[in-house]
């Protein structure tokens, strides 16, 4: 249908008889990962506490990425929003880092 003529206000919808649409919501949604630009919480590899800044991308007690975390199945290196390794597969919500 063509769009509706007017500044595009509800009364110009209400007029051109277009119905809105609700969003559904999704069954399983992905959590947001964690902004690595606000650094609060633990490092990935030492578990050191990280400063609660914003701008923080390295570890200042092992100098380790604050943007990474190792795989607790292989080691590999995970990007901290990965719900699965890409090496081997590992979920990473079911194993503790460490």
């Amino acid at each position: 249908s063509p769009a509706p003529a007017g500044n595009g206000t509800a009364s110009d919808f209400l007029e051109a008889d277009i119905t809105p649409v609700e969003p559904t919501a999704q069954a399983n949604p992905t959590p947001a990962p964690p902004d690595p630009g606000s650094a609060a919480g633990s490092c990935g590899w030492c578990q050191g506490v990280l400063p609660d800044r914003t701008g923080v991308n390295f570890c200042p007690h092992c100098g380790r990425s604050a943007r990474l975390k190792p795989c607790a199945a292989c080691g590999d290196e995970m990007e901290l929003g990965w719900r699965y390794c890409v090496r081997c597969g590992a979920d990473a919500g079911t194993a503790a880092t460490g």
